[in-house]
């Protein structure tokens, strides 16, 4: 027993030579698998490195496109509109998108190449460029809030300054956007060398494990050449067959397979033929990844198969991405081609056609529709259908939908797309010239922007919509929108600018209207003489002329109001609000009706309908007015026509002095006179005025004296000329004014004792009374 187990320790016999083949070769083939496991592993290892990073930094670079493009959109649109109605949107995009999305890809940047890293730093400096953007332009608007009641000079002066500003800042944000796609587009190529790379570093490990493969069955034919040459010469021909299927296997060649015999060497044949079929398999398949092609067919030999799994997982890695990118590329190209259409005209209601036929076409659907709120006037707000493609009759008749109504108008009222897999059977039918049938899907989008909803795109496909197509209509949606709304601001604006110009018009006249008035009323109004002087001087300078008008609005004591041709009052001074206690825009439009008494506004209006029918003014006419709560007032009146550049009479100034406690003062004056006069007229007496000039003027006598000689408007010294004495000394007192004098009356001379009084409103003139002695 001992003597045998020796014998079979030095191997001799044809058993113990066959069981030192069989430990070599086992042997070999325990190093091989351990070498192709280990190898594998580095394989997996590489191939998980490729699904942990590249992929979700290529994911979370294109989502930080996406969100830098949203956000420079939102800026974009906020500078052509000239507000910072999306800065709200913009600040939650940057805290929220932004923010996060570079930090994300900070994170996981270590996969980047160093000259990428640099273009990372270059990206995040250009977002951080845009962001300031965006900060510049709120920044701006908020210390440039104007006054509503500015003047057209400061307004025409804001607007030329916002115009340079938000151009500069559009050029910046265009040319910031190209640099930023520019760093973006190299960090994309980057990653995608790195992924290459590691699909050659996969496609070189597997290539080893073939040549590893490879010196294993070389040791193990060698092995079998040397054992079998010496052992199973008999056994040639099985032998030659082994050999043979080593030998392509040596020489890299996969296509055949040996016959193997029915004998010892079948397992190592068969084993050989399964090894060059995996082999072979698995070159083709990484050939094809590394050509592109990831629909290659490809199986792994079984669960234990990890270099096969790995392949596989990785196929189907990849095929993940390149579906990403062709739904990304897809909706991209989607939208440049509609914001294509939508920019060859801003008349969307003449492209809504070709819109709605293009997006039924490239969503490859069957039918659709857009519906657009309605703009006419004195009409309850609805939906009306502007275009349609492949719609039935019975559908395309009802072109309107209420607020709320159907499904239309319900997408409207909750401002959400609605997606139905299941279409009721008698909403829709979509036919041909064979027939017709119920769609599949039924897609109801709002075209929403800025969380203001224009009109609802309607959509119907015999196919299931995928999410991408959704977002894809959304983002459609969203562009008509935009085009919708911005169509309408500029039909307003064109409208506004249009009455603008027509007011500016207007208000040339009316300061030239003023400037004649002013001039016609240096004549008749002392009081007005420095208003008139500076209106000559506001001439040379339109701000100044308009600066001093507002002032004059709104300080001069004097009323003044501008009518039109129905003598409906066009504007006020601050004075005139406040004697009606009402601010100028709330009189703006009512005639005198709606302040005086009937009397009072019909004389007003037929002398203002004589002006404008004359065109001759009326200056300087003293006015009882009597107020509608029956308050009584006087005033002096100038109502001067206003004409247009055709010189036809387009309405009137005027200007009213309040001269009612002047007016009182009078007539209470006149009263005492008249009760003077009638105490004095039992008495030899007379009363005259000493004007200025010093003439004799306002002659009055009692009855109870004779017939005066002429003395009306004659020289004081040649009538009076004790008087003239009298108030021509230099230390005149005024507290004691009486002298005595002759006056021939009737041929006879009569002595006369003569009092003067100076007058305190008017310097220089005396009331001076005579009585006889």
């Amino acid at each position: 027993m001992i003597s045998k187990g020796l014998n079979f320790l030095k191997f001799s016999g044809l058993r113990g030579r066959i069981w030192l083949g069989i430990v070599l070769i086992a042997a070999v083939q325990v190093v091989s698998v351990v070498w192709l496991l280990f190898n594998n592993s580095i394989v997996r290892v590489a191939s998980l490195d490729t699904s942990v990073s590249y992929q979700p930094l290529a994911k979370a670079l294109e989502q930080l496109h996406d969100d830098v493009g949203s956000y420079a959109a939102a800026l974009r649109t906020d500078i052509l509109h000239g507000d910072t109605a999306n800065a709200s949107s913009r600040n939650i995009i940057r805290e929220k998108s932004l923010i996060p999305g570079i930090a994300n890809v900070r994170k996981m940047g270590h996969a980047f190449s160093d000259l990428a890293e640099r273009q990372l730093d270059s990206l995040d400096r250009t977002l951080i460029a845009i962001e300031r953007v965006g900060q510049d332009v709120d920044q701006w608007f908020f210390g440039h809030a104007m006054d509503a009641f500015a003047d057209s000079a400061t307004l025409a002066y804001y607007a030329s300054e916002r115009e340079a500003f938000l151009r500069a800042k559009l050029e910046m944000l265009n040319r910031l956007e190209k640099q930023y796609a520019r760093h973006h587009y190299a960090l994309r190529e980057d990653i995608e060398h790195a992924l290459t790379t590691r699909l050659n570093t996969i496609d070189k490990l597997s290539n080893r494990s073939y040549d590893v493969a490879l010196v294993a069955g070389g040791t193990t034919l060698a092995i079998l050449l040397i054992g079998g040459f010496r052992i199973f010469r008999r056994r040639r021909r099985s032998l030659s067959q082994a050999i043979d299927v080593l030998n392509r296997l040596v020489e890299g060649d996969t296509t055949g397979n040996a016959v193997a015999a029915d004998d010892e060497l079948r397992p190592i044949i068969d084993a050989a033929n399964r090894l060059s079929d995996n082999m072979q398999k698995a070159s083709e398949f990484a050939r094809a990844i590394g050509d592109g092609n990831v629909d290659h067919d490809f199986k792994a030999v079984g669960e234990n198969d990890v270099l096969g799994n790995s392949l596989l997982q990785m196929r189907q890695k990849l095929k993940s991405i390149n579906e990403e990118d062709a739904k990304r590329n897809w909706s991209t190209a989607g939208l440049a081609r509609f914001a294509d259409i939508l920019r060859r005209n801003d008349d969307y209601r003449s492209l809504a056609g070709l819109i709605i036929s293009e997006l039924v076409k490239y969503t490859r659907s069957n039918q659709g529709g857009m519906f657009i709120l309605s703009e006419e006037n004195g009409e309850e707000q609805h939906l009306e259908l502007i275009a349609c493609y492949a719609f039935e009759r019975k559908k395309y008749l009802q072109k309107k939908f209420d607020i709320g109504n159907g499904l239309v108008g319900q997408c409207y009222l909750e401002k959400r797309t609605i997606f139905m897999k299941k279409v009721p059977q008698d909403y829709v039918n979509i036919t041909s010239g064979l027939g017709g049938a119920n769609p599949s899907s039924l897609l109801l989008v709002p075209l929403k922007v800025n969380d203001e909803v224009e009109g609802v795109l309607e959509m119907a496909s015999f196919k299931e919509y995928e999410e991408h197509e959704i977002a894809f209509v959304e983002q459609v949606a969203e562009i008509i929108a935009s085009t919708i709304s911005n169509a309408r601001i500029n039909d307003k604006t064109r409208k506004l600018l249009q009455e603008s110009q027509q007011h500016a018009e207007e208000l040339r006249a009316q300061e030239e209207e003023m400037r004649q008035n002013m001039e016609e009323m240096q004549a008749t109004q002392e009081q007005m003489h420095r208003q008139a002087e500076e209106m000559r001087k506001m001439q040379e300078n339109l701000a100044l002329e308009k600066s001093m008008f507002n002032v004059l609005m709104e300080y001069l004591p004097d009323r003044i109001t501008y009518k039109d041709r129905q003598s409906r009052i066009l504007r006020i001074n601050k004075a005139k609000a406040e004697r009606f206690r009402m601010s100028p825009e709330e009189m703006v439009g009512k005639t005198d009706y709606d302040f005086f008494s009937k009397e009072h506004a019909d004389k007003a209006f037929r002398e203002e309908q004589e002006i404008i029918r004359t065109g001759q003014p009326i200056l300087n006419q003293e006015e009882r007015a009597v107020f509608a709560n029956g308050d009584v007032t006087w005033a002096t009146t100038s109502r001067i026509p206003f004409r247009n550049d055709q010189n036809e009479t387009v309405g009137m100034f005027i200007i009213t002095k309040d001269i009612t406690q002047l007016k009182r003062a009078e007539l209470t004056i006149r009263d005492r006179e008249r009760v003077i006069e009638r105490l004095l007229d039992g008495m030899p007496v007379f009363r005259f005025t000493v004007s200025r000039e010093r003439l004799v003027t306002n002659i009055w006598k009692a009855t109870a004296l004779p017939a005066l000689p002429e003395l009306d408007s004659k020289r004081l010294i040649d009538v009076l000329p004790e008087v003239y004495d009298l108030i021509s000394q230099e230390d005149l007192d005024h507290t004691d004014l009486i002298c005595k004098g002759v006056l021939e009356i009737n041929g006879e001379k009569e002595v006369f004792k003569y009092y003067l009084f100076p007058e305190s409103a008017l310097d220089g003139v005396f009331l001076g009374f005579g009585l006889k002695q």
